[in-house]
């Protein structure tokens, strides 16, 4: 029977951590290396729901994108969201892995995953200032900015979409999944030579001097542009751990579209 420390060597192989940005918190976050593991639970996110669901469940396991624990934790009560999750994953005695940025930057990983999701051919890293995170690729034909907007929404399955309408037909997109919406990011994407942009969480300025630019960016949620790297990580651990039972949490993007 696996434990959790091979489960740990496997993605460390795919998503190795030296990959993570200063600061990030990746790898076995919480449980016991040597626990042996019969199921386990995918998910973006670990929130206190995850958790509970995954205890009931029976998982040995959860692997998740996000970090169960980011910063440190001033205390573990049912009264803090992580605190919350933590405890919870403590009582069931289940364990947690969490590849954050490293995931972002791998070979194959959300990134890659979102480009070929998106339908990209030939996408390659972006020169982004050593992160190696955005990936850039071209579409198999052109689509005008309307047109791909409502593509990205669909590829993805997204309720809905911010977008920019740029000024040009669009062949030739870069990607960030989550959080790509920032001055640095956004400035990386443009000097890319890109005719479109796909991340989520631009921030208002940004979205100012993108429009000015001429970039169609779609910003399709920092959930929907992730989410699609668990398919590649279950891929993954079939490969590796054939007969291991593997679940999906219920977990999906909290933020709700309403329409006037």
């Amino acid at each position: 029977m696996p434990k959790v420390s091979d489960f740990l060597t496997v993605l460390e192989g795919f998503a190795p951590s030296f990959l993570k940005m200063q600061g990030d918190n990746v790898g076995l976050l919480v449980g016991d290396p040597n626990r042996e593991v019969r199921r386990v639970m995918l998910t973006l996110d670990i929130t206190p729901a995850v958790a509970q669901a995954a205890v009931q469940a029976g998982v040995d396991l959860v692997i998740s994108h996000h970090p169960v624990i980011f910063r440190p934790l001033a205390s573990v009560t049912p009264a803090d969201y992580n605190g919350a999750a933590v405890m919870t994953l403590l009582e069931g005695r289940t364990a947690a892995i969490c590849m954050h940025t490293n995931l972002d930057a791998a070979t194959g990983g959300v990134n890659d995953t979102l480009a070929r999701v998106l339908g990209l051919r030939d996408a390659g890293l972006v020169d982004d200032g050593g992160q190696g995170i955005l990936r850039r690729g071209t579409l198999s034909e052109e689509l005008t900015p309307a047109a791909f907007a409502a593509y990205v929404g669909q590829r993805l399955g997204c309720r809905g979409v911010r977008w920019i309408e740029g000024s040009r037909l669009i062949r030739t997109v870069t990607v960030c999944g989550g959080a790509g919406g920032s001055h640095e990011d956004a400035m990386f994407a443009l000097a890319s030579g890109c005719d479109a942009y796909v991340t989520a969480e631009v921030k208002y300025p940004v979205s100012l001097e993108l429009a000015y630019a001429g970039l169609t960016v779609v910003d399709a949620g920092h959930f929907h542009t992730e989410n699609p790297v668990l398919d590649t990580l279950e891929t993954l651990l079939e490969k590796n751990f054939p007969g291991i039972s593997l679940l999906r949490s219920a977990h999906d993007d909290p933020m709700k579209f309403q329409t006037f």
